[in-house]
């Protein structure tokens, strides 16, 4: 891990920190195109269930469970708007990755070091609360693909890697 006294060092994380978040919003694209894919295709399955079961005299429970699993997705959809979420989390990845351009084709030095940060907080400033587990996910990947000894990453349980999309869970229990 590098000396946190050094430009060098600071210009280190201040990349991997870009990197880091870059990393973190193309999860959450991923997330929410998933998530929009899956709404999409069960509401669509389940309105076609809905009339077909209409039309065919069938039960009239499986139709208004069908009705219901509509209704319940069309609100999700409505409320959480995945489709919204992953363009706006779409567009933090690529301010991340154009300041991650910029960062690397420049010398380190105390007056860049300044403008880059100013310019990664200004990125910051518009993004949604951030789910810390899946920061922490991210923290581990980028690590793990920079070659940084395993002794370094922090644990995660499968629990929180299986919930961390959604909300955190046991963040108090992440080192």
């Amino acid at each position: 891990m590098p000396d946190p006294n050094s430009i060098e060092d600071e210009w280190h994380a201040l990349l991997f920190g870009v990197r880091r978040s870059a990393l973190y919003h193309n999860k959450r694209v991923q997330f929410f195109d998933r998530s929009h894919k899956y709404i999409s295709f069960f509401t669509l399955i389940s309105g076609f269930g809905t009339i077909t079961t209409l039309m065919s005299a069938m039960d009239i429970h499986i139709t208004m469970i069908a009705a219901a699993i509509v209704s319940i997705l069309s609100a999700i959809d409505l409320i959480f708007t995945p489709a919204n979420q992953a363009r706006l989390h779409n567009e933090l990845k690529r301010r991340f990755v154009d300041l991650e351009r910029n960062i690397i084709v420049k010398n380190a030095s105390q007056k860049d070091l300044v403008t880059f940060t100013s310019k990664r907080l200004l990125i910051e400033n518009d993004e949604p609360p951030a789910l810390r587990v899946l920061d922490v996910i991210c923290h581990n990947d980028l690590m793990r693909s920079m070659g940084y000894d395993k002794a370094d990453y922090k644990k995660v349980t499968w629990v929180q890697r299986f919930c961390a999309d959604l909300f955190d869970f046991r963040l108090h229990s992440i080192d």
